[in-house]
């Protein structure tokens, strides 16, 4: 059965993590093996100049508002759903928390987390209330449920009371396969980013979340028993207004410490190969694909509390309570000191990476798709042995 599937793509106009990134991954499965099925992207401001973009499979298209309006959720609600009427799309996917809700077609969403209910205190009033209802909205309508994790399924479960089991497709991202290709290391990004070894790395947008603070009070502490050390952090400030280099200087830790707001993939490569570990002290994610990148890029693992990430990882990282600073300095330390611990966690992280792919992951998207398509919600689908194979095989 060949199907026309829209997708929003407005994650790839602009260099990005996160979803950008499982949107990129995944279009690049789907460009290898469609199956017989036509993808529709749907851009708002440019359409994204991708090589695996150009086959036959795709069709890129920008979306303009009426009357000029720039709003997204507008684009999103409005201008989007008639453009998918137009083309007869048969299902879609949207990537990012919220469907188009007047699209007429059966609709799939990916929901990467439930942080806007569980930590209100990390949005705005106006974030909170717009993502509250229109999630709420989106449970409540959409055909299928993807998650990256088995947490965020039963996040959504309790907050929700969503009881349909089928309605849910559990697919665990997996790295890009830049970050294990021996043809990726550029030794030249170290000296260009002005970058001294041995360093540790944290990757990410700078939430609160994410104990940033915590993380250079204990690398403070770790420098005064390895002075040779430094810190890089990788990602987009979002919470912290600046403070975080100020703080840096108070602790007489600057000189160590490098900021970088944005890196190319390329230069994100070559910066988790040459680190010694990742550092990601998070008390909240839905997954957490810097953990895996870094596993594939051959580099220990430290993470919080995160439940979700701890999922990610299994038992491929070190878990601490990142509000113990000693604590987390004792983990870098360990990685440090102790060369038979380094390498048992880099080789936990090898076996780990054995049990994702996005090529599985892109597999069950996929027949989520064809089986919303065929038995949208209040239908019942029948489960073939080969579909509950594929979830396993994921799990």
């Amino acid at each position: 059965m060949s199907l026309t599937i829209g997708i929003d793509a407005r994650q790839l106009e602009s260099p990005s993590w996160g979803v950008g990134r499982v949107l990129r991954c995944l279009l690049r499965e789907w460009a290898r093996d469609a199956r017989g099925h036509r993808f529709v992207l749907y851009f708002k401001d440019r359409i994204a100049d991708l090589d695996y973009l150009r086959g036959n499979s795709f069709v890129s298209k920008r979306v303009v508002a009426p009357l000029g309006i720039r709003s997204h959720r507008f684009w999103e609600q409005v201008a989007l759903p008639r453009e998918i009427n137009r083309n007869r799309v048969d299902v879609f996917l949207a990537p990012s928390y919220i469907i188009p809700f007047a699209a007429p077609c059966p609709k799939v969403v990916v929901l990467h987390d439930m942080s806007f209910i569980l930590h209100p205190e990390w949005y705005s009033p106006r974030e909170r209330w717009e993502l509250g209802l229109l999630t709420k909205w989106t449970v409540d309508r959409a055909d299928r449920i993807v998650c990256c994790s088995r947490q965020t399924r039963e996040e959504i479960r309790g907050f929700y009371g969503v009881k349909e089991e089928d309605r849910f497709v559990i697919a665990p991202w997996a790295a890009d396969e830049s970050f294990s290709s021996p043809a990726g290391d550029d030794p030249s990004v170290l000296a260009r980013l002005n970058i001294r070894q041995p360093y540790f790395i944290f990757v990410g947008y700078l939430f609160q979340r994410r104990n940033l603070p915590i993380l250079l009070r204990s690398f403070h502490q770790l420098v005064s028993t390895h002075p040779e050390c430094s810190l890089v952090i990788v990602g987009r400030d979002k919470d912290y207004g600046g403070s975080l280099p100020l703080l840096a200087r108070e602790l007489r830790i600057s000189e160590r410490v490098v900021f970088l707001d944005y890196v190319s993939e390329d230069d994100l490569v070559s910066l988790y190969r040459s680190a010694l570990a990742l550092v990601h002290p998070s008390a909240y994610e839905g997954f957490g694909l810097p953990v895996i990148e870094a596993m594939a890029s051959g580099i220990p693992v430290i993470i919080g509390p995160s439940a979700a990430m701890a999922e990610a990882a299994g038992h491929a990282a070190m878990k601490v309570d990142p509000m113990d600073e000693a604590n987390l300095t004792r983990a870098m330390c360990e990685l440090i000191d102790n060369d038979r611990s380094r390498e048992e966690w880099i080789e936990r992280g090898r076996t780990r990476l054995n049990e994702l792919s996005w090529a599985r992951t892109g597999t069950v998207i996929l027949e989520a798709l064809v089986q919303a398509a065929l038995f949208p919600l209040g239908s019942q689908p029948p489960r073939t042995q080969g579909d509950s194979a594929a979830i396993q095989n994921i799990n």
